[in-house]
């Protein structure tokens, strides 16, 4: 429907349809809206450009409403390409969202530019893409989600504000992961920059980070860093190969490699060790030096505290 419209034929058949004016769209499963429409019969797309007293152009299925500049929707299979301004809202109601967020609310997605498919359940974000729910947030240059595996991959100037179970985890990466079926959430870099996930564990930097959720969305069972790994917490500073991080007693666990031991420095104690494992709280540390490493614990009557 709309207040106008010029038909083009040939030998009879419709070749193209120009709708103009409040254009309203409906067909099972899936409404429309525009100031102006123009239906292409034999590709079966609609364009929807244009803003009047009835609004800007906006598509809604049962998965996604957006809002956008202009789109082109492709009727067999709910394909949808939107550019400028993009408002999208995913519903939860039939297929998944990813897997660390709260299934059965709606998200928000925003962006320059979108590719959706609604057959396959895969939408690509591009262009200051954002998606948030409540106090969980990722943003990168690209999204793509995969909402028939409930999968997430944020790449380009990664970044995130996820709501765990001990607190806000904040994290910077080149791209940002998450696959429901291993319930991972990975953060990978760059040779120039590491990936950093700062949060109730410390403050984390390394060439790898995973963080492995529990069967709840919000449940931190364990965390994983690997390559060049360096955490602080408080006054503490720790270095090494690859960490484990338990959170049932906050435990760190710190290896290193043959030729360059785990250090954790704390004012003005180092310790070294192929294997050092410490606590959050407390002063247990545990070293077990092998011959491939020294192991030494020292401590002096004048030192230079550990650099803030």
């Amino acid at each position: 429907r709309s207040n106008g419209l010029n038909i083009g034929l040939a030998n009879e058949a419709v070749t193209f349809a120009d709708f103009a004016g409040s254009v309203r769209f409906e067909e099972e499963g899936l409404q429309a809206s525009a100031a102006l429409a123009h239906y292409d019969p034999a590709k079966g797309t609609l364009h929807l450009s244009g803003s009047d007293a009835g609004g800007g152009p906006r598509v809604a299925d049962a998965e996604i409403e957006i809002a956008a500049d202009a789109i082109d929707v492709t009727l067999d299979g709910h394909r949808m390409a939107a550019k400028g301004g993009i408002k999208t809202i995913l519903k939860s109601s039939g297929r998944k969202l990813p897997g660390l967020l709260q299934q059965g609310e709606a998200a928000n997605v925003n962006a320059d530019a979108l590719d959706y498919a609604e057959s396959a359940g895969r939408a690509v974000y591009s262009g200051n893409a954002t998606l948030w729910q409540g106090e969980t947030a990722i943003r990168a240059d690209v999204l793509t989600l995969d909402q028939s595996k409930a999968d997430l991959l944020a790449s380009g100037a990664a970044r995130s504000n996820i709501v765990l179970d001990a607190g806000v985890s904040i994290g910077r990466a080149a791209e940002i992961r998450y696959e429901d079926a291993v319930r991972t959430i990975t953060y990978g870099s760059t040779p120039a920059a590491p990936a950093q996930l700062s949060g109730p564990p410390g403050d984390l930097r390394a060439g790898r980070i995973e963080v492995i959720l529990g069967k709840t969305a919000s449940k931190t069972e364990r965390l994983e860093a690997y390559t060049g790994v360096n955490v602080r917490l408080d006054t503490r500073v720790a270095t090494g190969d690859r960490l484990t991080y338990n959170p049932e007693g906050d435990r760190y666990t710190m290896t290193g490699m043959p030729t360059v031991p785990v250090k954790v420095v704390e004012e003005c104690r180092e310790t070294t060790g192929r294997t050092v494992t410490f606590f959050k709280t407390g002063e247990r540390i545990i070293v077990d030096g092998n011959e491939e490493a020294r192991t030494e614990s020292k401590r002096g009557p004048t030192c230079t505290p550990a650099p803030r």
